[in-house]
């Protein structure tokens, strides 16, 4: 599976699979630090430091996915008694 992500500014990622997704999730989550780091309006910092866990949790989220295998099985269809 392929993962696109635009609109970040100059940034644009196509990764596949989940675990390349979480590296990416951890380098967007870096960046954000480090903006975090050099801002100057404690407001925008605060919301640099946000985002940046908010990255973290999704690439925990995503190390979780690529570690879980989900198979869905369709039920059985239900027999109907007809009266």
């Amino acid at each position: 599976m392929t993962h696109c992500a635009v609109g970040w500014g100059l940034h644009e990622f196509c990764v596949a699979g989940d675990m390349d997704l979480r590296h990416a999730y951890l380098l967007r989550a870096a960046e954000l630090s480090a903006m975090a780091q050099t801002e100057m309006d404690p407001t925008k910092t605060l919301e640099f430091e946000n985002l940046a866990r908010a990255y973290l949790r999704l690439a925990k989220q995503a190390e979780r996915n690529g570690q879980t295998d989900i198979v869905y099985e369709t039920p059985p269809e239900k027999k109907r008694d007809r009266a």
